[in-house]
């Protein structure tokens, strides 16, 4: 058996890991020999952090808080549109809101706590599973309000469906996990103004921009990320794409994610 090409495939990510965290990341490999589902890290910059050992974890916090998945080379006039409503809001004396729906383990929340560290980061997320490591993650650090909650259209339940090990799927039902609006996830924040949506919910923005659309107005950044492969032809962004297109917004695309910034 020919164990080269792995053991190469081994090498270049510890290597790549080295280069985006420092060595100190490499003791996650101790974890193997400890008991427990988690391994605890420490990110330059982030902070402690803790991920599962199995799943997208580790793939999902290399993206995030090792590449930059969130950032965007904005042009220098939008970059200023986008920060003057930042610091607007605050001359204000209110608070930048950032709705971060699906929470996941709180990895996008550290990206946009650091970038916007006046904001407050409401993570809304269903899977009882995420809730336990994000809840671990931001749950007592200031600035972070977690939701346990999936984020719809309208008010109502849904069922829970993970059919990969890694994505949480949401459906409308008679029972299961709450839904709240966008106005909801704001309204957890005293004194808060919208200000970034950040939207992952693994084919729900069907439902979430199907109706009582208004909320888009208040946004000064929306990021989307659409699930059309999912399910080719059942027109998951088309209520997405349908309400945008009828506003002033300049589109920005980076990775899977596109960034609308209001114009």
């Amino acid at each position: 058996m020919n164990f080269a090409p792995s053991f190469r495939y081994f090498i270049r990510h510890n290597v790549d890991d080295v280069a985006r965290f420092g060595l100190g990341f490499l003791r996650r490999h101790l974890a193997r020999f400890t008991a427990g589902p988690l391994i605890s890290l420490n990110i330059p910059g982030f902070g402690p952090l803790s991920i599962r050992k199995r799943g997208a974890d580790l793939d999902l916090t290399r993206s995030v808080l090792g590449d930059g998945c969130y950032d965007v080379a904005w042009p220098t006039p939008a970059l200023k549109r986008l920060e003057d409503r930042y610091h607007s809001i605050l001359a204000s004396g209110r608070r930048p809101v950032i709705v971060n729906a699906g929470g996941y383990i709180g990895l996008s929340a550290l990206w946009f706590a650091r970038r916007w560290p006046a904001a407050v980061v409401v993570s809304v997320e269903p899977d009882a599973g995420n809730l336990s490591v994000l809840r671990l993650n931001v749950g007592n650090r200031p600035g972070h309000v977690i939701v346990p909650a999936a984020l719809g259209s309208a008010p109502g339940m849904v069922s829970l469906t993970d059919d990969d090990g890694c994505a949480v799927q949401t459906q409308r039902a008679n029972r299961g996990v709450e839904i709240i609006t966008v106005d909801d996830a704001v309204a957890a924040v005293p004194d808060g103004e919208p200000f970034v949506c950040n939207i992952d919910v693994e084919g729900f923005e069907k439902d979430l921009f199907a109706a009582n659309t208004r909320w888009i107005d208040r946004f000064q950044l929306i990021i989307v990320e659409p699930h059309d492969w999912r399910s080719p032809g059942d027109g998951i962004s088309a209520n997405l794409q349908r309400e945008m297109a009828s506003r002033r917004f300049d589109m920005f695309i980076k990775d899977s994610a596109i960034h609308y910034l209001r114009v």
